[in-house]
């Protein structure tokens, strides 16, 4: 009697004026419920935060850049051309010095300098790296509800009226019925109805899901297959951003790129070029930046 319900449920949505459809089959009344593509809001959110945490560090490795080259420009001066070079009580002037021991307490000098404007922003660093230790938190929940096609799917519809209506009407469907739903589903694009279907199979008997002519894998990736696209790239650009906070950081606080991390971060910029569909060089003025950027 899966048949009667579902026709009392395209009944009840006509008298309702869901439908203005003049198909009385189930998947053509069931084509009302058009379902809204998700604007993946949370995944730009992440990606927004993520851009947020990393232009916050690449100020900072300007800062210390910056400080370190006035610095050191005066230590060279004061060393080199006028010959000031520290004593043990102080700075004093030593005429009589060779340039080879000028050169080594300049070096000195510079070094001692660098350890501490680096050492001078250990504090911010810190914050900066829990930020986005945080903030990968979350992205790993996001990569794992939008995994695949299915759970994007169910992600973006599991608030929706009209999602709920299609699986009132949908209960106890058989193989026809849900063949021909699926159907509908796919050449509409209908995300609501796509999904009642895939719920569907759930309390479908065993033996008859062979005579399928889908799996519910095939009907997400359907209907949501532009929407997975984008949420992959969201995905990727902020995974990419987050590793260049740690690549800065590790840049920041040791003045060395670190050669691994650089490998990992330059896999990443090339799986999200060719997601994005540019060039290396593009994507380097786009939102990602340069991460040799001074």
């Amino acid at each position: 009697m899966a048949n009667e319900r579902i026709r009392k449920g395209i009944d009840e949505l006509k008298a309702s004026g869901a439908s203005s459809t003049a198909d009385v089959s189930p998947a053509g009344a069931l084509a009302a419920i058009a379902g809204t593509p998700t604007a993946l809001i949370d995944l730009k959110e992440n990606r927004a935060a993520a851009k947020t945490i990393r232009d916050a560090m690449i100020h900072v490795r300007k800062h210390v850049t910056s400080e370190i080259k006035a610095k050191g420009a005066r230590i060279s001066r004061e060393h080199d051309e006028l010959g000031w070079v520290p004593n043990e009580n102080g700075v004093g002037r030593f005429d009589d010095m060779g340039p080879t021991k000028r050169r080594q307490y300049r070096d000195r000098a510079l070094n001692k300098m660098e350890r501490t404007v680096r050492g001078g922003v250990d504090e911010k660093v810190t914050e900066v790296r829990l930020s986005a230790k945080a903030l990968r938190e979350t992205l790993a929940t996001l990569e794992e509800a939008y995994a695949s096609p299915l759970k994007l799917l169910h992600r973006t519809t599991l608030l929706d009226k009209d999602r709920a209506t299609a699986q009132t009407i949908l209960a106890g469907a058989g193989v026809h019925a849900l063949n021909s739903a699926a159907e509908e589903a796919v050449r509409t694009g209908n995300r609501a109805l796509a999904a009642a279907v895939t719920s569907a199979l759930d309390h479908l008997p065993r033996g008859q899901r062979q005579l399928l002519r889908f799996s519910r894998e095939e009907v997400a990736a359907s209907v949501v297959r532009e929407e997975f696209v984008a949420a992959e790239e969201q995905l990727t650009m902020s995974r990419y951003l987050l590793h260049m906070v740690e690549d800065l950081a590790h840049e920041v606080v040791t003045g060395k790129v670190d050669p691994d991390r650089k490998v990992r971060t330059g896999t990443l910029k090339m799986e999200l070029a060719a997601k994005l569909g540019k060039t290396e060089a593009e994507l380097d003025g786009d939102e990602g930046g340069q991460i040799n950027e001074r």
